[in-house]
């Protein structure tokens, strides 16, 4: 097994851990209301923190969280579903990473008692396979060629849903008006020479409001960190 001396985050530690540490995006989704992703996207973004942290029994913890544990058994098994295209675009240390930022959140849901029912999660997927034209045949089998069952997915779109509540119990609302997306596309006319900005407008505002969701989910995961108590063993 890996050895290594172990890393601990605490209060204390908070000063110097901002200008030492720098941790990798958090590649949690937001989905809302006004933004819902494609079901196949969802499959493999959401997948990649639920199965890392599924089956805790069995290996020596690789990280704990506030005292829950990731193995390296989770690692490994996860590691070996991504395809082959996926695993060039994220390692394990990134998967590892975004997995203690999805733990935080949920523990932080679970504490102020954010919830999301089982019955509302596979309403939403349904309505995103809806949107999305693809069908039950086709979502099942790209499940099962990732090793995974509807359930999972239910299970890991559940966490996405829950983060997504938390965020906006604290007051993460993603709004940009159309002024400010106009201005960004003035800004930027190199990403848009064949399209006005009438073309463009809803799809951007989107995007706008997905981006700035992120960069308040990331900050909020650095404040979730500090005060955290998490213990890693280098490889």
């Amino acid at each position: 097994m890996h050895e290594g001396m172990e890393e601990k985050h605490s209060k204390t530690q908070k000063k110097h851990a901002k200008k030492e540490e720098k941790h990798d995006e958090v590649a949690v989704s937001l989905p809302s209301k006004k933004v819902m992703y494609g079901i196949l996207a969802v499959i493999i973004l959401a997948a990649v923190i639920y199965f890392v942290s599924k089956s805790m029994a069995g290996s020596s913890a690789l990280a704990t969280v506030n005292g829950e544990k990731i193995t390296q058994k989770d690692m490994d098994d996860f590691y070996r579903r991504i395809p082959t295209q996926y695993r060039q675009q994220i390692t394990q240390d990134q998967v590892l990473d975004q997995t203690i930022s999805e733990k935080l959140l949920l523990q932080e849901a679970n504490r102020k008692g954010i919830t999301v029912p089982e019955d509302e999660v596979r309403q939403r997927i349904q309505e995103s396979l809806t949107k999305s034209g693809v069908s039950q045949d086709k979502l099942d089998q790209t499940l099962k060629d990732q090793g995974l069952v509807f359930d999972d997915l239910v299970i890991a779109f559940q966490h996405q849903l829950i983060i997504s509540k938390l965020m906006d119990s604290i007051g993460g609302k993603t709004n940009v008006t159309e002024d400010q997306a106009k201005q960004f596309y003035d800004a930027n006319p190199q990403m848009f020479t064949n399209s006005t900005f009438a073309d463009v407008k809803a799809e951007l505002i989107k995007g706008l409001q997905a981006q700035l969701g992120q960069k308040m989910l990331q900050e909020y995961v650095v404040q979730l960190r500090s005060d955290a108590i998490i213990t890693m063993k280098n490889k």
